[in-house]
């Protein structure tokens, strides 16, 4: 995975929020499961390197749109080099999709593993986020943006921050 520094990673959030505004028909086919990638990224912090997480799309965007009644199909590509858990915030998926391992109900995705999710989103402004050690805090996040038909027919730009 290339190494982008801090402005490229903002570029990428405001790209993800022009790409927001793009019917979702046009990213992937309606039968195609997308592919969120983890994987360790280096950002240039005040001039010194910073090993940090991203989670991106085929596109190396970060994170998932979903048009309204679109299901949230996703193939998760842990290739970071450890294992990992993503937790869908604001969905309430079966509890086997949930992506907390703490649980019980599943065990953490494995450096390498890829592994299926499927299931109806909730609409709504959401985020991913690692349930797994610290990850979260070295910035395994991503936005989960979940269009309602209402937000469809409005006539806004969405401008995403994490």
């Amino acid at each position: 995975m290339p190494h982008p520094n801090r402005r490229s990673v903002l570029a990428a959030f405001a790209a993800l929020g022009a790409a927001s505004t793009m019917p979702a028909g046009l990213a992937v086919a309606a039968d195609q499961p997308r592919r969120l990638t983890v994987a360790r990224r280096t950002l240039d912090v005040l001039g010194r390197p910073a090993s940090v997480f991203g989670i991106v799309d085929d596109h190396g965007l970060p994170g998932v749109v979903l048009s309204a009644g679109e299901r949230f199909a996703v193939d998760l590509d842990n290739q970071a080099s450890e294992a990992t858990s993503i937790h869908w915030h604001g969905q309430t998926p079966p509890p086997q999709l949930d992506g907390i391992s703490e649980t019980g109900y599943v065990a953490p995705l494995a450096a390498a593993e890829l592994r299926p999710f499927d299931f109806a989103p909730r609409p709504g402004t959401h985020w991913m986020h690692s349930h797994h050690e610290l990850q979260e805090q070295n910035l395994m996040t991503a936005p989960l943006i979940v269009r309602s038909n209402e937000d469809e027919l409005a006539d806004v730009q969405d401008v995403t921050v994490i």
